[in-house]
């Protein structure tokens, strides 16, 4: 299986959502590369995906090469604010609950009540408010930059532009 280099880390989650540090890692990390391969590479298309997730694993590697400034706007600025929400909306409805050799197994807290379906729906339902907030942007952007582009090399090219 081909390694996954994910545009986000443990770090970026914690501080940019509601997930507290105390939550251990291995509980959320598969939903923030579920939410990689469902929804980025959806939005942005396997080429464009697939050499982002080339330059991060060479940033990574023995002989590291540095990610270009372009990469790293691309990234900072769009990919990675949309794929925080992206995972949490894919996490919530699966905090609470772990599964183990005993069965399937709801966590409660001692001195803490665990939230209704409805108020983690009501939860997902705004997150998912920024995260296409950040989408539309990140829609916009590249719309233009395809336009620039074609008014540069002299082709015009039209496409669809549907924002969610």
């Amino acid at each position: 299986m081909a390694e996954t280099a994910l545009f986000i880390n443990r770090t970026d989650l914690v501080r940019n959502t509601i997930i507290a540090g105390s939550v251990d890692t291995d509980k959320f990390i598969m939903f923030i590369k579920i939410a990689q391969v469902m929804h980025l590479q959806n939005y942005m298309g396997s080429a464009l995906y697939n050499e982002i997730s080339n330059k991060i694993l060479a940033s990574q590697s023995a002989n590291p090469v540095p990610v270009d400034a372009d990469t790293t706007e691309l990234l900072n600025e769009y990919l990675q604010p949309m794929l925080i929400h992206f995972s949490m909306v894919d996490y919530l409805p699966f905090s609470s609950v772990e599964l183990r050799n005993g069965g399937l197994y709801k966590h409660t807290a001692e001195n803490a009540t665990s939230p209704s379906k409805d108020e983690v729906d009501f939860l997902v339902q705004n997150i998912e408010i920024l995260q296409n907030f950040i989408l539309d942007d990140l829609l916009i952007i590249w719309h233009l930059m395809q336009l620039v582009n074609s008014l540069n090399t002299g082709k015009i090219e039209t496409t669809k532009c549907t924002l969610i």
